[in-house]
C-alpha cells in the first residue's frame, strides 16, 4: 500500500508539473500571438499611411502656388482645413512630421536632392526642406528631401 500511495504522490507532482509548464507555453504562445498581431497592424497601418502622406505633399504644393488674390478665398480656406484634417487623424496615429529647422544633414531622417553653396549656412546643415519627412511608432517612414549647403 505504501508503494501506491508514493507512487500516486509522484505521479500528482509530475502532473503538476506538467500541467504549470502546459500553462507558461499557452502563456508564451499567447503573448508571441498578441505581438505578431501588433506587427500585422503597425504594418497594414503603415502601408495605408504611406498611400495617404503623397495627398499631404500635393496639398502643401498647391498651397504654395495660391494666386494672391485668392489666399483669403473660403473655398481655399475650406481645402486647408481639409489638409489640417487629414494631418491630425495622422497624428492621432503616430505619424509625425520631421522637423527640419536648423538642423544637420542626417542620412536617418533626410534625403539629400541637391547639395548647394550657401554663405551663411555652415556647410552640411540644411539649406531649405523640399518634401516633409515622417516617422510612424518613432521609426522614419519616409524621409525628408532636402537641399544641403556645400562648401565650395
Amino acid at each position: 500500500m505504501r508503494k501506491s500511495s508514493s507512487f500516486k504522490g509522484k505521479k500528482i507532482k509530475e502532473l503538476e508539473n506538467d500541467l504549470k509548464r502546459l500553462a507558461a507555453d499557452f502563456a508564451n504562445y499567447r503573448k508571441r500571438q498578441d505581438e505578431l498581431s501588433q506587427k500585422s497592424i503597425r504594418s497594414a497601418n503603415t502601408d495605408l499611411i504611406l498611400k495617404i502622406i503623397p495627398i499631404l505633399d500635393s496639398f502643401r504644393r498647391a498651397f504654395a502656388h495660391i494666386p494672391d488674390k485668392l489666399t483669403n478665398n473660403k473655398w481655399v480656406e475650406g481645402v486647408k482645413n481639409i489638409d489640417k484634417q487629414l494631418e491630425n487623424i495622422l497624428n492621432q496615429e503616430g505619424v509625425k512630421r520631421i522637423d527640419v529647422s536648423h538642423s544637420k544633414f542626417d542620412p536617418h531622417f533626410h534625403e539629400a536632392i541637391l547639395y548647394q553653396e550657401n554663405k551663411k549656412i555652415p556647410e552640411g546643415y540644411i539649406v531649405c526642406m523640399f518634401e516633409n519627412g515622417y516617422t510612424l511608432y518613432n521609426q522614419v517612414i519616409k524621409p525628408a528631401k532636402v537641399i544641403v549647403s556645400k562648401g565650395k
